[in-house]
């Protein structure tokens, strides 16, 4: 009985943390997904500056005129 009464003690700690690693992992997707859609507008917006320029966007991260350079 005591060892039933343990096995599931265990599994039920185990579930916990399962759950826990869960929810960071949902918290960590939903923070890269935020992160990649600002960084999306953000290389729409770089190279609607360098259509406009006449230029590549390359060349626009090459100056780091933006704060950004090449290796970002």
């Amino acid at each position: 009985m005591k060892e039933t009464q343990s096995g599931l003690a265990d599994s039920m700690d185990e579930n916990k943390e399962f759950e826990k690693a869960s929810a960071v992992v949902a918290k960590h997707v939903k923070l890269l997904r935020e992160y990649n859609e600002i960084k999306d507008v953000g290389q729409q917006l770089m190279g609607m500056v360098a259509e406009k320029r006449g230029v590549t966007v390359g060349s626009l991260y090459v100056t780091g005129e933006f704060g950004v350079g090449p290796k970002d």
